[in-house]
């Protein structure tokens, strides 16, 4: 069987690629494999990004991940001919997606829920980053006019709007979208991932930091490629969206109690968060994702033996989570058992080094 066009939406690692070079050397007349512009590197070296611009990330290991699997493939074409046409989304969104920083990216209304009740929103820095938003109907032009183009076998591209913003644009044209005035509060991103180490990756691998980019390249390709939708008109799609799910019960569901009580703990109402969080948790009790939340929401709330209760049910899940190994370490030293808690600390920094940064900056006043 012979395939003209395979797209991998969900090559994460190497041994991802690898296998689809098993299943398709020879198979296959154009292998597409979406990478991310997050691999870019960081921080930036100049304003414009391009295809050109070095790839290294030191901060996420997922951004490191694309980049490996990228070598891999083009090593892979240029030894033995494996037709692969790399590209690189920045922020892509649609209408079941509110794309913004410091909100849940599989629970995206969160953010949007805030704003309507009129509490206020974190914006990482002084706000005044630029960043891409693109939404998915434009970068599927792009997309499209690559898929069966020969000349793009062997090529890298970025496909993303033009539309430039800064972060504050882009929280009060949400406002703006819902009917309300944003209260935005400013806060330095090293501040936030030395609170919250899950962090660092979408901030200071990614979104703290100014995204700019030359779309010359996919434009020679694709002729007549334009990014027409503007995010004031993409982010209304996706609050009527939102709005006609509301209409049909998307409220009453384990997703919308997830949202709710992650805003409850984001005001400090923890009664009321971990009610609504223990009643998804009954639906889900593997969970990883709603564990970490629960055990981060009780570490923040003070009420540090149940955070070291729900972080050791994420190490059964998830024996190599170094961040929950840390974070447990440091419930103990605030719970006062300072010696078991450096040693689960100094644990966790052997299976993650980068957590040593954050042995540091816990001694920032209001810090961890």
């Amino acid at each position: 069987m012979l395939f003209d066009v395979v797209v991998n939406w969900i090559g994460y690692t190497p041994a991802d690629v690898e296998r689809d070079l098993a299943l398709f050397s020879g198979r296959v007349r154009q292998y597409v494999f979406i990478s991310s512009a997050s691999a870019y590197q960081k921080p930036p070296g100049r304003y414009l990004i391009s295809e050109t611009t070095p790839l290294a990330n030191p901060y996420w290991d997922y951004s490191r991940n694309k980049i490996a699997c990228e070598e891999r493939l083009v090593a892979a074409y240029r030894e033995k001919g494996f037709p692969v046409t790399v590209v690189r989304p920045s922020l892509t969104y649609g209408e079941t997606l509110i794309p913004l920083v410091m909100n849940s990216w599989e629970k995206s209304y969160t953010l949007a829920d805030r704003m309507l009740r009129g509490e206020k929103v974190i914006v990482p820095g002084d706000g005044s980053s630029l960043w891409v938003l693109t939404h998915n109907t434009d970068f599927a032009k792009g997309l499209v006019g690559l898929l069966g183009n020969e000349q793009a076998v062997g090529e890298t591209f970025q496909i993303t709007s033009d539309e430039v913003l800064t972060w504050d644009q882009i929280y009060q044209t949400l406002g703006t979208a819902l009917g309300v005035k944003p209260t935005l509060v400013h806060i330095p991103s090293d501040f936030l991932v030395a609170c919250v180490p899950s962090l660092r990756g979408t901030l200071i691998g990614d979104k703290s930091n100014s995204a700019v980019f030359d779309n010359s390249k996919i434009k020679r390709f694709v002729p007549g490629y334009c990014a027409a939708t503007r995010f004031e008109d993409g982010i209304r799609k996706s609050i009527a969206w939102f709005e006609r799910a509301a209409g049909h019960g998307y409220k009453k569901d384990d997703d919308y109690k997830y949202n709710l009580g992650s805003a409850y703990l984001n005001v400090g109402d923890l009664d009321k968060g971990m009610l609504l969080m223990q009643e998804v948790l009954q639906h889900k009790p593997g969970d990883a994702e709603l564990l970490s939340s629960i055990a981060d929401g009780y570490y923040h709330g003070a009420k540090y033996q149940d955070a070291i209760n729900y972080y050791d049910k994420l190490l059964v899940i998830d024996q190599k989570n170094a961040t929950a190994l840390y974070m447990m370490g440091m419930s103990y030293q605030k719970k006062g058992d300072k010696e078991k808690g450096i040693q689960l600390c100094d644990q966790a920094i052997a299976m993650d080094p980068s957590l040593k940064n954050y042995k540091q900056e816990r001694k920032m006043p209001g810090g961890l």
